[in-house]
């Protein structure tokens, strides 16, 4: 892990098996579903995010709950 915190260019290889900074993206935008930032050189994510989509994906983070956010409704302006 480099010292930002983010992934090095070899630990995205090692994940995706993908070189390419756009295949990399659209590896995580398959596997997870998310669309990450990049720059020409590689995917922007760090370690911690990555283990929470793992986590996320093998069903080891509970949902949000939807009922925790008030109902909403749509105002409507009289006529």
């Amino acid at each position: 892990m480099s010292d930002d915190g983010l992934l090095t260019n070899e630990q995205l290889y090692e994940i995706t098996r993908k070189k390419r900074a756009h295949c990399q993206h659209a590896w995580f935008l398959k596997t997870f579903g998310v669309d990450l930032p990049r720059n020409n050189e590689r995917v922007i994510i760090s370690r911690d995010l990555f283990e929470n989509l793992q986590a996320k994906r093998a069903g080891l983070l509970a949902a949000p709950v939807a009922s925790d956010r008030p109902k909403m409704h749509l105002v409507r302006k009289s006529a």
